[in-house]
């Protein structure tokens, strides 16, 4: 399974095809157990996993004893919005509105989400009813239950039209931003646009942001992580395209406090036809320092895909140089999805390696000097068609971090950082 990055317009299809698979291979459903804190088997869950598979995007906790994991998760043939809730013992599954509704083909999935209290929560993704248009989700904690929202869809409701929320990312109660991409994708048309949504206090409202290649068909502007260190920085990432002739290229834009506007990021990728670098996730401790992770490769040959870091010192963004645990030659598969940092000196980056084998957990540290992997566990199991990979990341602190996603088993993992050592739960 991959996880759902708003991009081209294609995500339902990503994650409903890569759900659908890990449910055929189940017989009877998942038992969800409690967290135990513990390395545990192959195949048996550390935390809830609802329905017959279930996958976790993104995870963020206002305290070290209370955190939010949402995601996704299969009953029967409709996807449905899943929350976790840690409460510093245990994982506890929570109820979610699902809007796109429960029956065969419909859809509902939370990609991330932010905290400003902890009672005062929003989790963001997109739903669509049994294949029609992709809309905005935005929920609402309010400390006692979650809500759905109502939030602009600037993509429209009708066939074709495509609206997903992908980050958020909250200043204040009064203040949050929201990206992702919006737009139309038919058999005739296929133009994706940058969609940023701000929360005022009392209602979101879509805000005019730059799209660098253009609004044409088959230009391609998406946006998959939005961070602001202070009320008048904030950066959003992604990537851009226009099909089929060039390269996928990674995308920033900068807010200043008035306006949005595009800034120079490297390409490591290049830039000739089937070149391809994506942008996915965005860490920031300060305005001189945000962390920007993803991956970039050639989708020609051997589809060798590398980890891509940039860094931003609060004058230009230059491309770092993490480990490949996965090879950097053949079939490789190196691919970060999360970053996030405890302070300037202690980051880390999380998602997938592997090749021809089986994908593993990729855990990176950065520790101010240089990037290193990490041992993790793989509970998805190392065996040739073995999958166990990480969508998100956040940490309480330095000794508190965890690291969410899934396995090839349908169960969702989540794994733990103590400040020694990654273990499941």
């Amino acid at each position: 399974m991959v996880k759902v990055i708003p991009r081209s317009g294609r995500i339902a299809a990503v994650l409903l095809g890569g759900l659908l698979a890990a449910v055929g291979t189940l017989a009877g459903g998942v038992e969800a157990t409690a967290s135990t804190g513990h390395d545990l088997p192959a195949g048996v869950p550390a935390v809830p996993s609802p329905g017959t598979s279930s996958q976790l995007n993104g995870i963020f906790c206002p305290s070290a004893t209370n955190c939010w994991a949402v995601g996704t998760y299969f009953n029967g043939t409709a996807g449905l919005d899943e929350a976790l809730h840690w409460n510093g013992s245990k994982w506890a599954q929570v109820a979610a509105p699902s809007p796109g509704g429960t029956g065969d083909g419909d859809f509902s999935v939370l990609l991330g989400g932010r905290c400003t209290a902890p009672a005062d929560c929003w989790a963001v993704g997109y739903y669509s009813q049994a294949g029609g248009a992709q809309i905005d989700l935005m929920l609402h904690w309010n400390g006692a239950k979650w809500s759905k929202v109502t939030v602009p869809s600037p993509g429209g409701t009708g066939a074709g039209s495509v609206n997903a929320l992908s980050d958020i990312a909250c200043r204040s109660s009064s203040s949050c931003w929201a990206a992702g991409e919006y737009g139309l994708e038919s058999s005739s048309i296929v133009a994706i646009r940058n969609n940023v949504l701000h929360w005022n206090g009392t209602k979101w409202s879509q805000v005019t942001v730059p799209n660098p290649v253009g609004t044409a068909n088959l230009d391609i502007n998406s946006l998959a992580s939005i961070r602001c260190p202070t009320n008048n920085d904030c950066w959003a990432v992604g990537e851009t395209d226009i099909e089929p002739a060039s390269a996928e290229l990674n995308e920033a834009l900068h807010w200043d406090g008035s306006s949005w506007t595009v800034a120079t990021v490297p390409d490591p990728g290049g830039t000739a036809q089937y070149d391809f670098s994506n942008l996915v996730n965005l860490a920031c401790t300060s305005s001189a320092n945000c962390w920007a992770g993803g991956y970039y490769g050639n989708v020609l040959g051997e589809n060798l895909n590398l980890n891509q870091l940039l860094h931003w010192d609060g004058t230009a963004w230059t491309q770092a140089n993490p480990p490949q645990p996965g090879g950097t030659s053949g079939n490789a598969s190196n691919e970060i999805y999360g970053v996030d940092c405890a302070s300037a000196s202690d980051c880390w980056a999380v998602g997938l390696y592997g090749g021809a084998g089986a994908s593993l957990n990729q855990a990176l540290h950065w520790d101010g000097t240089a990037w290193t992997q990490a041992v993790t566990p793989n509970p998805g199991g190392t065996a040739p068609g073995d999958v166990s990979e990480l969508f998100g990341v956040h940490c309480a602190g330095a000794t508190l971090c965890w690291a969410v996603g899934d396995t090839s088993a349908g169960p969702s993992e989540a794994l733990r950082w103590n400040g020694t050592t990654w273990s499941t739960g």
